[in-house]
């Protein structure tokens, strides 16, 4: 008897302990797989959620700054003062230039001229709108 209970004792470490093991590691294995895909899913759906709070942000900026181009565009100032810079190009030729020498032309004012007029009103807009400073 002593023989069949060390045979028995010895018979459960050689199969018990590696399908333990085995089964320790598939469970293992199998929750690892889960959690992973747990965690895969809410960083999916956060990364979601920010997506779209950002597209409505940028949606909602894009629609003021139409909003405010529409504005700008219409202003009897911003207007005269288009059609005589216009007028002033075709006087001094600079359609006819390249970009570079247009660069080089008005790297320091970046105007044609100071219209007051246009700069008051711009100015009287600066603090509420991204475009004036366009």
């Amino acid at each position: 008897m002593p023989a069949d209970s060390s045979r028995l004792r010895q018979t459960i470490i050689v199969i018990a302990v590696p399908v333990a093991v085995v089964a320790i590691g598939v469970g293992a294995f199998l929750a690892n797989r889960l959690i992973s895909a747990e965690l895969e899913n809410t960083a999916f759906q956060r990364l979601m959620t920010v997506s779209r709070r950002a597209s409505t942000t940028v949606t909602q900026y894009l629609d003021n700054s139409q909003g405010e181009l529409a504005i700008l565009a219409r202003a009897p100032a911003v207007i005269a003062a288009a059609r005589d810079a216009g007028r002033t190009a075709e006087r001094t030729g600079l359609p006819q230039l390249d970009i570079e020498q247009l660069e080089d032309r008005f790297a320091e004012t970046r105007t044609l001229r100071d219209d007051p007029t246009l700069v008051r009103y711009l100015k009287s807009l600066r603090d509420g709108s991204d475009l004036v400073k366009i």
